[in-house]
Parts: structure tokens; C-alpha cells; sequence
């Protein structure tokens, strides 16, 4: 567990619903518990008796033919669900192989990463989907295993249908090219890489640009060359030149070497 919900977390002697002993972890905001074989975490704001059934077996609403699938690869198993009248989102981060597995015991998991970096970038002012929980697996206590995020779904256009649909509008057009440089140089800014910034995880909404997918999200390390700490910027641009109308790519390029967005 991340060190940054380490010290969130505080030591709460009372019981709940879900009949929790002394072991388990309380906070104002959110609920924590940790077992030999599993650790919670959850937003009290969605802990319900639904929510406690999707967190004691996340595939099992994976699985669900109500479940609508909208990823299911080597890399992750995403579906939407509606729990309590709220579209959530369910994520489970698979492994690409038997060596994959065994490196995953003993690093932190995927889904504790989204939700410290999601709570982490709520905190900075930066728009992304409410995390909601998340569920970690252990092995013999100590080794992680399967591990599954839960985060509010967001309403809105992805980045690439946004350029797509409004390619005709030169104003929503800049508008939007200005947002996602603009995100892109906060993101620089904090000291920290996404990843994985491209148009599939940005969400449009009104006026508002939502990051999506913090598998890969980690701080940059002094010692890193250039070339890696600058991975989100050449992810962007080979995204824009694969999912871009191709009259607006080189606009796009140009902004973000005039906004120098780069780490040096």
C-alpha cells in the first residue's frame, strides 16, 4: 500500500455493516480494510450494500450479461455497470504472461496506482473520474495478486471524436488543442509522467478536459534521460498522427513546441 494512503488511513475500533473488527480502518471519507488475503479501499460516499457485494467479487459483475464490456484484452477487462443509480466502471488488470504475474508479486498493483494518482490529481485541481475503489488481491499476505479499480464513469466525447466531430469549427477546435496542451504541461509541471496520455483518455465535457488511465503513472526521476521523461509528449504526438484529421495535425504539433512542454 502506498504510503500516501498509509497515512490517510487511521485505526477505527467500531463495526459496520459488513460486522468489521478492530482491524479495520476507518477515515471521514474513506473506508479501509486489510486482510491476509485482501486489502479495500472505498469512498464511503458509494459504500452501500450493492457496492460491499462488488468488492467482496469484482468479476462477478464483470461477468454480468447486464455488464457492458468496452475493453477486454491481454491488458485489462473494462465493463460499465449501474450501482445504486450510478454508471460506475469496473476495471481488472489481467497479466500478459506467467513471468508478467510473478514481477506483479512485489511491485504495487495497477488499481492501488489509479487511486492514489486519481485522489492525487483531485488534490492539484485537475479533472478526472471520482475514484471510487479499489481491490487488491495478496498471497499468503504478503505477494499481490489480481487487483480490480472502480471509478465513477464520466459523460463526454473521447479526444479523437472531438476533433473529428467539430473539424469544421475553428474555435472548439483551438479551444481543444489549447486544453490538451495545457494539460500536458501541468501534468510536466508536477514532476510526474502519465504514461499513456492519448485522444482514447481524454474525455471532453462542456469545458472540461478529463485525464483517464493512471496504470503507468509514476514521478520522474533526476537521473532519467531525456528521452524517457519525455514519453508523454511522444506519445501525444504519435497519437495525433495516427487519430487526428490530418489538416489539424500540424496545428496541433506546433502548439506543443511553442508551449515547450518538454523536460530538458
Amino acid at each position: 500500500m502506498s504510503a500516501f494512503i498509509k497515512k490517510l488511513c487511521q485505526r477505527d475500533h467500531q463495526k459496520n455493516k459488513w460486522g468489521l473488527d478492530s482491524r479495520d480502518r476507518m477515515l471521514d471519507k474513506i473506508y479501509s480494510k486489510k486482510t491476509f488475503s485482501a486489502i479495500v479501499m472505498c469512498n464511503k460516499q458509494f459504500l452501500s450494500d450493492d457496492m460491499c457485494r462488488l468488492l467482496d467479487d469484482p468479476d462477478a459483475f464483470l461477468d454480468d450479461n447486464k455488464t457492458k464490456i468496452i475493453q477486454n484484452n491481454f491488458k485489462s477487462k473494462v465493463g460499465i455497470v449501474v450501482l445504486d443509480g450510478k454508471k460506475l466502471v469496473i476495471k481488472r488488470h489481467n497479466y500478459k504472461s506467467k513471468w508478467h504475474k510473478f514481477k506483479r508479486y512485489f511491485r504495487p498493483t495497477r488499481s492501488s496506482r489509479n487511486w492514489y494518482y486519481s485522489n492525487f490529481l483531485i488534490a492539484k485541481g485537475f479533472f478526472v473520474p471520482t475514484p471510487v475503489a479499489f481491490v487488491e488481491k495478496r498471497i499468503a499476505g504478503v505477494l499481490r495478486g489480481m487487483s480490480h479499480f472502480v471509478y465513477e464513469y464520466v459523460e463526454g466525447i473521447t479526444g479523437d471524436a472531438y476533433f473529428k466531430n467539430n473539424v469544421k469549427s475553428i474555435k472548439k477546435i483551438e479551444q481543444g488543442m489549447d486544453m490538451v496542451v495545457s494539460l500536458v504541461d501541468r501534468i510536466r509541471k508536477l514532476g510526474v509522467i502519465h504514461g499513456d496520455i492519448r485522444m482514447s483518455n481524454l474525455v471532453f465535457q462542456d469545458n472540461r478536459i478529463y485525464l483517464l488511465d493512471f496504470d503507468d503513472m509514476r514521478p520522474i526521476r533526476w537521473y532519467k534521460l531525456p528521452h524517457i521523461r519525455n514519453r508523454d509528449v511522444r506519445g501525444l504526438k504519435k497519437d495525433i498522427f495516427y487519430n487526428i484529421p490530418q489538416e489539424l495535425q500540424i496545428n496541433f504539433l506546433n502548439k506543443l513546441d511553442f508551449k515547450n512542454v518538454y523536460y530538458q
